[in-house]
């Protein structure tokens, strides 16, 4: 058995961020298609206090390269991080195919860096 990988980031709380784009190459892809999967991400704060974050499907979109390899974008709306009260979380992004087998594409921290002006 193998961990999903950690992959770390960061946004500016209460900003509309540029997509995030994880690249999941095509050796380290399952066996089923991801562009047809349903994807969900949940961020849960690192003190055990305030509103986890949650994103679905329709914030999460896959599509497959030239290379075969497909890109996950992460699309975070300003509103999901502006009334966050805490500034680290775990979070993990996971896949569910047709037929509702799940994999876990990666994992790791979330840092929201505080804004200055409200």
């Amino acid at each position: 058995m193998s961990l999903p990988p950690i992959v770390d980031l960061e946004l500016y709380r209460g900003d509309d961020a540029e997509p995030i784009v994880l690249r999941v190459r095509q050796n380290a892809q399952p066996v089923w298609d991801l562009t047809l999967a349903v994807f969900a991400m949940s961020v849960l704060p690192g003190t055990g206090r305030g509103e986890p974050l949650h994103l679905d499907d329709g914030q999460i979109k896959a599509m497959r390269d030239d290379a075969g390899d497909v890109l996950i974008t992460l699309d975070i709306p300003a509103a999901l991080t502006r009334d966050s009260d805490w500034q680290t979380g775990n979070y993990d992004l996971q896949a569910t195919d047709t037929s509702g087998r799940v994999k876990t594409l990666c994992r790791g921290r979330l840092l929201i860096v505080g804004d200055t002006t409200r």
